[in-house]
């Protein structure tokens, strides 16, 4: 959903600045607002492949750091000795990105590997059910690459306030393991589960986004 990625994003530095606030010092607090205006400020004018219209060829257009950070790591093209590139590839190669996960059944699976052979191939989706050697239509394959580039600044607007205090907690000498941990609960922790005691294992099944409503509750009561 395209509206995800503002309504996401702001939402998410609203509870992590008050969350900084609450927990650091006046030091982090001013070197977390200068990050968040170094990753989040939009950039006008030349762009390269990393850009947000680079894409689709375009030399002017909007650009931005975080989305040139994700697709750099995703190419294998950070560069270590740029502070910013290194605390990046910090920060996902150490598990600090906290995103949704889908366990898929075995058929979900075997059908999710099948369409993506049969677009490697130049069929439709499914190149069992399909005949040979049918391409897949462009109104198709348009509303697949809107629905990729969607999902990749979602992916963007969801890992940027989590890099910002990560970055922020390395810049002032907290250790790797503390600053993922920083960045993991700075807002809410979907790889935090719980026990599953006092029925909280049945209700989460039961309800949907219910272990995320524990989580800001019990982390504005903590603050």
């Amino acid at each position: 959903n395209p509206a995800f990625v503002v309504s996401n994003l702001s939402r998410d530095l609203n509870m992590a600045g008050a969350s900084v606030a609450v927990k650091e010092d006046a030091a982090y607090n001013a070197r977390f607002i200068a990050n968040v205006a170094k990753v989040l400020s939009p950039r006008v004018g030349r762009v390269s492949r990393y850009g947000l219209m680079g894409r689709f060829g375009s030399r002017q257009g909007f650009t931005g750091l975080m989305p040139s950070l994700m697709r750099k790591y995703l190419a294998g093209e950070l560069n270590p000795a740029d502070e910013t590139e290194r605390y990046f590839k910090e920060f996902m190669d150490e598990g600090a990105e906290t995103g949704f996960v889908n366990m898929l059944s075995v058929d979900s699976f075997k059908d999710k590997m099948a369409k993506e052979l049969g677009r490697m191939q130049g069929t439709t989706f499914n190149p069992i059910k399909a005949r040979k050697g049918t391409k897949e239509m462009h109104i198709t394959k348009g509303l697949r690459m809107m629905g990729e580039i969607f999902e990749f600044y979602n992916r963007c607007a969801e890992d940027a306030t989590r890099f910002i205090v990560y970055m922020t907690s390395r810049q002032m000498g907290k250790t790797l393991e503390d600053s993922v941990a920083d960045a993991k609960d700075v807002t809410l922790n979907f790889n935090r589960k719980g026990t599953g005691a006092m029925m909280n294992g049945v209700i989460r099944d039961l309800f949907i986004f219910t272990n995320p409503a524990i989580q800001a509750l019990a982390n504005m009561y903590k603050m």
